[in-house]
């Protein structure tokens, strides 16, 4: 993390994001296996100040907020435009490169675009498709409305992405790596549906949500939408169309709610399900 004005020294570093390496600049701070703080000791009382008012700052977002797309309003309001939060230079459309200022911005459109599409607290969404930036602004806004997400990568078993669709009895909106995925859907459909994506709770998926284009037109995005008998967002697109949501608009959203569903990979059977708090 840079600025323009300033460098982060190595201890700040440290003392600010922990170090598991035996050459750790400072130790880090006592924590359970779930990753939450213990009691400061005697040891710890000596960490808790540093000498820059920055690193004091982000240590004390970093324990006391209470969801994780909220952090992003937290860090917005210390770090602004001044320091990058986010570099995706090989995994979207389009190269994605956000500050802080930025990330909060597009969180915020992302969860006025899923609250559009009946995302509310206690809704499951389904994410299938792989890593990049746009998945992390796609699993927020979910999150910020009060959403959780269940979430596969795009090369798993199409079996597989039809369970979890069914099992997490996930909206009848559903979030895909992009148009590839959906014609490997459509291909190997079983017959419930042309993306053969339902579940007893919502019935047929209705709308789909891509996270990347793979080269399609938006022509032949439609047409495969019209195809597949869905509505289909280009999530770059509807970000860029749709107004951030204000933040007193959003519900509370603690560390007891439910954020996401992470499915194992059922090599051995149906996959299972595991359960993830904040």
């Amino acid at each position: 993390m840079t600025s323009s004005n300033e460098k982060l020294s190595a201890s700040e570093e440290a003392l600010l994001f922990g170090d598991t390496g035996k050459q750790a600049a400072v130790p880090r701070r006592r924590s359970t296996k779930y990753g939450n703080i213990l009691p400061s000791s005697n040891v710890d009382m000596e960490l808790e100040h540093s000498s820059n008012p920055l690193v004091n700052k982000l240590r004390t977002i970093r324990e006391t907020v209470t969801s994780c797309p909220s952090m992003w309003s937290s860090l917005a309001d210390v770090l602004g435009d001044d320091y990058r939060a986010v570099l995706d230079e090989h995994h979207c459309d389009e190269k994605i490169d956000l500050t802080f200022k930025g990330m909060e911005e597009q969180v915020l459109r992302s969860a006025a675009l899923f609250k559009s599409l009946g995302v509310s607290k206690g809704t499951n969404v389904a994410i299938l498709g792989e890593n990049s930036a746009l998945w992390l602004i796609a699993d927020h806004g979910i999150q910020s409305v009060g959403g959780a997400s269940a979430v596969r990568g795009a090369d798993a078993p199409v079996d597989e992405l039809r369970y979890i669709y069914k099992h997490s009895d996930s909206k009848n909106v559903v979030v895909l790596q992009g148009p590839k995925l959906m014609q490997k859907l459509m291909k190997d459909s079983n017959g419930d549906s042309s993306l053969g994506l339902r579940n007893d709770k919502y019935g047929d998926v209705e709308t789909v949500v891509l996270m990347h284009r793979n080269k399609f037109s938006d022509e032949d995005i439609a047409k495969l939408g019209e195809s597949a008998g869905v509505e289909v967002i280009l999530f770059s697109n509807a970000l860029k169309s749709t107004e951030p949501i204000r933040k007193n608009d959003l519900p509370v959203v603690g560390r007891e709610d439910l954020s996401t569903i992470v499915y194992t990979s059922g090599t051995t059977g149906k996959p299972k399900v595991r359960i993830q708090l904040l």
